[in-house]
């Protein structure tokens, strides 16, 4: 003991110094020292902060994947997604895409079916001396799609794409009656010794009797020979061509030429709406649309003139400036419709025609179906066939209605772009006011 205690003595300093060392190690490990308390404090608010997030992702509530573009909410996922939810999740998802994606080829196939009156004029239409013929050529080509006049209608872009009719004419009935009334007289005049007819009166009743039933003939026959009337000023042709009879015809340079054609492409993707609705059909006496009453594709707004309400007739050029950057918004306007937007050509209409009472549910079915054509505003009014038919109108036996649409047909800026000329595109681009008049 006694040499364990001298040896104790020899070393005091460094047995001192040992348990000093010892000391500090355990403050160090049991009692962190006041430079260590920022560190473990962050450690605590990483494993806090692990800790609430493990929590909060197990106590969330989950929703089933979104398969519509509405604003509605998705349906609450009862469950935890195991591996057979996120198969099926994948699953929808994958339809929900096959079907954007065929409502895409369909705008496609309906946009891509608008082509130039003259092949390859537009966008190669640049302006200048070379270019006037074509812009005459052009001129011609449009009367005869446009024409609503009754000897120029029947070779019209109109009643092609119909199989269209006017309804009789009062000159057309004259021409007709004094054409069989000279055959009559030729054929069945009977003269005597005197060189006298001698059976005047039997051939004054058999013109007579021709000249009553002719009406109803001709009517039975326009009805029977096509599947839907035009009415008089039903559809307007763009005012600055002129018509072809008209006497003095201005000059057009290349955007109101182009114009003209922008407002042809809408009418006739009206029409064969139209004709697609009436395609089963073999004649107005059963087509469900027999009669359209109006077309005016300036309804409601040109949005190129600041909202400026536009009149039958008047020309629609479209509003989007085609170097401009495209914003994608997919939000829909108060019917849940597409609203306007950068990425396609809104273009509003109104609609009158005359149709059969009971199909009415079909028709407006049939008119929007694969293709974006959307009705926003609808009213009917009863028709009174025999009024009709006095005008020219036979449509057979089943009660006819008036509908009037409000409509909203899409066409993609990307199909129309491509096909704008230079002049065309630097004019949206710098416009400011309504579309100048050629001079």
């Amino acid at each position: 003991m006694k040499k364990a205690i001298e040896i104790a003595k020899k070393n005091l300093v460094s047995i001192l110094c040992g348990v000093a060392v010892l000391v500090l190690l355990g403050i160090t490990y049991i009692y962190p020292l006041p430079s260590s308390y920022g560190a473990l404090q962050e450690d605590i608010n990483k494993s806090k902060g692990m800790y609430d997030q493990l929590k909060g992702q197990l106590n969330q509530e989950r929703l089933q994947p979104k398969l519509t573009l509405d604003d509605s909410p998705p349906p609450p996922l009862p469950g935890f997604p195991g591996e057979s939810v996120a198969r099926a999740a994948r699953v929808a998802l994958e339809s929900l895409k096959r079907e954007a994606d065929e409502l895409l080829r369909l705008a496609m196939r309906n946009t891509g079916e608008i082509k130039p009156l003259i092949e390859g004029i537009f966008p190669a239409l640049t302006g200048g001396a070379t270019e006037s013929k074509v812009i005459l050529d052009f001129r011609g080509e449009y009367w005869r799609a446009t024409a609503t006049d009754a000897v120029g209608f029947p070779n019209s872009q109109y009643a092609k794409i119909l199989n269209g009719t006017l309804a009789p004419q009062s000159t057309e009935f004259e021409n007709i009656a004094a054409s069989r009334t000279a055959d009559i007289i030729a054929k069945k005049t009977i003269y005597g010794q005197d060189n006298k007819p001698s059976n005047q009166e039997q051939i004054n009743k058999e013109i007579n009797d021709m000249r009553a039933d002719l009406p109803r003939e001709l009517k039975l026959t326009r009805a029977e020979d096509h599947k839907v009337y035009v009415g008089p000023n039903a559809i307007f042709p763009h005012p600055q061509l002129g018509g072809q009879n008209s006497p003095n015809q201005p000059n057009i340079d290349i955007v109101t030429a182009f114009n003209a054609q922008y407002s042809l492409w809408i009418q006739e993707l009206i029409l064969k709406a139209i004709a697609d609705v009436n395609k089963d059909a073999t004649n107005v006496l059963n087509a469900p649309i027999k009669h359209i009453v109006k077309l005016n594709i300036g309804a409601a707004y040109n949005f190129a003139r600041q909202g400026t309400p536009v009149e039958p007739g008047m020309p629609i050029e479209p509003p989007f400036n085609p170097g401009a950057m495209i914003a994608k918004d997919y939000t829909s306007d108060p019917f849940g419709h597409p609203a306007i937007n950068e990425l396609y050509e809104l273009n509003t209409f109104d609609l009158v025609i005359r149709v059969e009472a009971k199909k009415v549910p079909s028709i407006i079915g049939a008119l929007t179906a694969g293709r974006f054509l959307f009705v926003n505003q609808v009213s009917m009014q009863s028709v009174d066939t025999g009024i009709a038919l006095n005008e020219g109108y036979l449509y057979g036996p089943e009660p006819i209605v008036e509908l009037t649409l409000r409509c909203n047909l899409l066409i993609l800026r990307s199909q129309l772009t491509p096909l704008m000329p230079d002049a065309v595109k630097a004019y949206v681009k710098s416009r400011t006011a309504p579309m100048p008049t050629a001079g």
